[in-house]
């Protein structure tokens, strides 16, 4: 069992389908199984993470995804910087931050085995749009504290917000 704070050290993934366990919704003792097979990883894409001024980002994660349903992920560090540990394959590079007014562009990277790519810098996009809206019971009452999340297939990655007391909240998009 790794802790996900020492991600560095780990050389495999799991790249397999997703596994379903069911169990009895009552208060029956059970125990459930399940083998996975892990690939090792044999390359790395490496890069840099710039806030929209240029500047150095660290809050921020990477994810390198296949067409399969694969991904890794990893903690960007001190300068921005990234290393993903990969299996050989071409990937679908994105970045995710908590700063939700910002986004990252998409990359479509291919490594090889025994290999690292530098992909460079990617750089953050500011928001310029709102999506607006209020979110209330069937009668009228506002809902505080809930997540609205949104995803645009043309733009890259997701926003989110949370309403506030009186069930507003504003998604940061692309117009």
């Amino acid at each position: 069992n790794v802790p996900w704070q020492s991600q560095d050290s780990v050389d495999w993934s799991y790249t397999g389908n997703d596994h379903v366990v069911t169990f009895a919704q009552d208060d029956t003792s059970e125990t459930a199984v399940e083998d996975f097979q892990v690939t090792t990883t044999d390359a790395q894409i490496t890069g840099r993470l710039l806030d929209p001024d240029g500047k150095p980002m660290t809050d921020a994660n990477v994810n390198a995804n296949t067409d399969n349903g694969s991904w890794f992920n990893a903690q960007v560090k001190s300068g921005g910087k990234f290393t993903l540990k990969v299996v050989g394959g071409t990937y679908r590079v994105s970045a995710w931050t908590s700063i939700t007014e910002l986004s990252f562009p998409e990359k479509i990277i291919t490594v090889n085995s025994g290999e690292t790519v530098n992909m460079g810098d990617l750089q953050a996009i500011s928001k310029d749009a709102r999506i607006n809206g209020v979110l209330t019971t069937e009668d009228n009452k506002p809902i505080a504290g809930m997540r609205i999340n949104a995803f645009m297939f043309s733009a890259p990655g997701w926003t989110e917000a949370t309403t506030n007391d009186d069930g507003s909240f504003a998604l940061p998009v692309f117009a």
